[in-house]
């Protein structure tokens, strides 16, 4: 099959969405952190405080990150999909379904693990919905 260069651009414009988000929760993550310690060293100097909330930061942002690797991965398949039935049966959607249940599974577990192992529940669960919020601002910016 012949790709044109119409779906070479529509690929590029995927891939160049997908690096956009991925690079601004990096950047979200890294502020959150800086904020974290900034947030100990003002108000707590006890070592032992940043080092369990920065377990539970860096946790949360991984999972956020993860997350939006699934999401990228599910939206290929289903680009990939469409291209192959040019668009003409709704087989393109199974990859993104299944992507989001494969997310909900891995995350909500992630979630689940981290609460069990004593990570602290309002830090992991707070920085991954900023860092996955960051990302939809991403997203909904770009459309305009």
């Amino acid at each position: 099959m012949k790709i044109g260069s119409s779906d070479f651009s529509q690929y590029s414009k995927l891939e160049k969405s997908i690096k956009g988000v991925l690079i601004l929760q990096c950047v979200v993550v890294c502020f959150l952190f800086v904020c974290l310690v900034i947030y100990s060293v003002l108000l707590h100097d006890n070592l032992t405080f940043i080092e369990t909330q920065l377990k539970a930061l860096l946790y949360g942002a991984a999972l956020a990150i993860i997350s939006t690797m699934l999401t990228a991965r599910s939206m290929r398949r289903s680009d990939k999909a469409a291209r192959k039935t040019r668009g003409k049966t709704t087989a393109s959607l199974a990859p993104v379904f299944s992507g989001l249940l494969n997310k909900l599974v891995i995350v909500g577990g992630g979630l689940g693990f981290g609460l069990v192992i004593g990570l602290d529940p309002i830090f992991v669960i707070s920085t991954y919905l900023i860092v996955q919020i960051s990302a939809s601002a991403r997203l909904v910016l770009s459309d305009n």
